[in-house]
This record gives structure tokens, C-alpha cells and sequence, in this order.
């Protein structure tokens, strides 16, 4: 349902695919990437290596949708 309106919502700005979709709450970020018919969602603690997350979360949902045939 979240990518689902980040996708929407994206197109109706005219701002091309949807990448990845964070949230940040008190305690933590949530990292959602689309994986073709799939997502990857992370959770990770507030003061963790964002960048570190963000490259592992991206390979993570790259080998998700190869297995899957996308």
C-alpha cells in the first residue's frame, strides 16, 4: 500500500520511478525498496550508518527481484 501511493504520488508530481521510500520515526528508520512484483523493507535503529543500510538494503531488493525473474 506504500509503494503503491509513493508511486502515485511520484507520477502525479512528474518525479520519474519510485527509488526507495524512508520514514523516520523516534526510534528508528524504516527503508522500503520495490523489488519488481516484491519489496524489501529494513528496520534500523536511529543512529545506525544510514548509508551502509541504504547500499545493503538496494543490493538486498536487486537479488530479491532477480530471483524472482524480474
Amino acid at each position: 500500500t506504500l509503494i503503491g501511493l509513493a508511486e502515485r504520488t511520484l507520477a502525479r508530481l512528474a518525479q520519474g520511478e519510485l527509488e526507495r521510500l524512508l520514514m523516520e520515526g523516534e526510534n528508528g528508520v524504516m527503508i522500503i525498496y520495490p523489488a519488481g512484483r516484491a519489496s524489501v523493507a529494513v528496520l534500523a535503529e536511529k543512529d545506525a550508518r544510514l548509508s551502509r543500510v541504504l547500499y545493503a538494503t538496494r543490493k538486498a531488493a536487486a537479488d530479491v527481484q532477480a530471483m524472482l525473474g524480474g
